[in-house]
């Protein structure tokens, strides 16, 4: 892999990762090995790795969490330090990334960069623009969090610093949804902490208001004071009569989709015009998807079947809703990706139309007398989770689980 990249690539800059290895000296290795210190276990690694990208040439860094995980029994954020980086033998050429993607709050970040100082390292400060949590961007979020993070790597002599763009669990936002956060972050970086001059850098260089650009942000805006949640992403591949998530909708909420609908579409001319109306009709889709488990259930519930009835044409509206979401969120992948990839979503999306019309037809049977029974809205619906509160959005990104049933615990 060094051999790759020094051939492919001018810097010499290069991020070995090993983030997150929670398992590390566990598994097959305490098998083979025995019980060992793990922090040996980490820096025999590292040795290795180290004495490679010298032979190439490269300046290594990696994610910290590993060092303060394993000091605070896997709490990243935790208040215990782990030993120097002498003390357990890091190599001297690599230096340390403080990854911090949720944080608000100038003095917790300091804390951390004090915590990394105290380590030995030079340490590199890596924050996130969220756009890896289904289709819809959290900017405004990601600005707050950069805010407070890049003042606290100002003030701590952190010179080096990067924005994250992950795109967990399927790439369904588009590449420049989050370009306020990183716009944000650029002039921050510089000094620049006001928001009207940001705004006004932000359109002279965009061309586009940076307050509408940020409605890119709304469809999952439903709870704003819950931080980072995503009902965009689960509550639409949510099944409608197993309902594992629909305690967590509220069915007033659902109205505020048109009306976000409504901004979005004023948005669809331009340069990222593609972008807004993938998000128009996304919230064009989930203003009838979004609540239609509880609403079934609600009239199933009552054993009136001419309210079963009345609701088969919402399935219908929905079937051809998604058809058109499905039609913009094609051609937005055309335009900004590659095709690979997209093959999961014509499987996750279809499996969704497909779905919807199996419990149409369902509905249809018992609704004319065909079917005594539909039994999975025979079952009360359990909270997602302990502590969940009804009605409040939750994150929670996972196609998988979702599809599967398999809930958070």
């Amino acid at each position: 892999m060094f051999a790759f990249c020094a051939k492919n690539f001018r810097s010499r800059r290069i991020n070995i990762g090993m983030d997150e290895a929670h398992r590390m000296g566990l598994g097959k290795y305490l098998d083979r090995n025995g019980p060992c210190d793990r922090f040996t276990v980490l820096r025999c690694h590292l040795e290795r790795v180290c004495a490679l990208a010298e032979r190439y040439g490269f300046a290594p860094m990696m994610w910290s969490d590993m060092f303060f995980s394993l000091a605070n029994r896997g709490n990243y954020y935790g208040p215990a330090r782990p030993p120097s980086a002498d003390s357990l033998g890091v190599p001297s050429n690599l230096k340390m990334i403080y990854w911090d993607y949720e944080r608000r709050g100038y003095e917790g970040v300091c804390a951390m960069l004090r915590a990394h100082r105290a380590f030995g390292r030079e340490t590199v400060f890596a924050g996130g623009a969220w756009a890896w949590y289904g289709f819809v961007p959290h900017n405004a979020y990601s600005m707050e969090a950069a805010r407070d993070a890049l003042r606290a790597c100002a003030d701590n002599g952190v010179r080096n610093t990067f924005v994250a763009l992950w795109k967990d669990d399927g790439a369904e936002s588009s590449v420049w949804s989050v370009l306020p956060a990183l716009w944000a972050a650029a002039e921050y970086s510089r000094g620049n902490f006001g928001c009207e001059s940001l705004a006004q850098s932000f359109r002279a260089q965009f061309g586009i208001a940076l307050q509408d650009f940020l409605c890119a942000d709304a469809p999952d805006a439903l709870d704003e004071e819950a931080g980072i949640c995503n009902p965009c992403k689960y509550m639409l591949y949510a099944d409608p009569f197993l309902g594992i998530f629909d305690r967590t909708a509220d069915s007033e909420k659902s109205a505020v989709f048109a009306k976000m609908r409504k901004k979005l579409v004023k948005l669809c001319g331009g340069r990222f015009g593609y972008m807004f109306r993938t998000l128009a009709d996304l919230c064009a889709f989930m203003e009838i998807k979004y609540a239609l488990g509880v609403r079934v259930r609600a009239a199933y519930r009552t054993g009136d079947r001419e309210k079963v009835r009345a609701l088969l044409p919402e399935f219908s509206k929905a079937e051809r809703r998604l058809r058109r979401f499905m039609q913009s969120f094609s051609a937005q992948w055309e335009r900004e990706c590659k095709p690979f990839g997209f093959e999961k979503h014509d499987i996750r999306l279809g499996g969704l139309l497909e779905r919807l019309g199996h419990c149409r037809r369902r509905l249809a049977a018992y609704a004319g007398g065909k079917a005594d029974r539909i039994e999975e809205l025979e079952e009360d619906i359990l909270p997602y989770k302990s502590g969940a509160e009804d009605g409040k959005s939750i994150p929670f990104n996972d196609w998988l689980h979702t599809a599967a049933i398999k809930p958070e615990l």
